[in-house]
């Protein structure tokens, strides 16, 4: 992953952190290895939860995208 982005490990890693405590990706552990995967419950509710996350206003919202957004909130905070 590191390879593909323009930030440090550290930086990854806190960031995989964040999602994982907010359940938006979800970690397996192989070895000494961790591979995430995106937890599917999310993706349908992403873009309404990263607006939220950003404070741009959303105009629909459902329930799901509020429980994806406000875990992710209250873990970044």
């Amino acid at each position: 992953m590191v390879e593909q982005v323009t930030v440090g490990q550290s930086t990854v890693s806190a960031h995989l952190k964040i999602l994982t405590q907010a359940r938006f990706v979800l970690p397996e552990r192989r070895g000494t290895a961790r591979l995430y995967r995106v937890n599917q419950r999310c993706i349908s509710c992403f873009p309404s939860a990263a607006d939220v996350v950003m404070g741009r206003p959303v105009t629909a919202f459902d329930a799901v995208a509020a429980d994806c957004a406000g875990s992710v909130s209250e873990v970044a905070s």
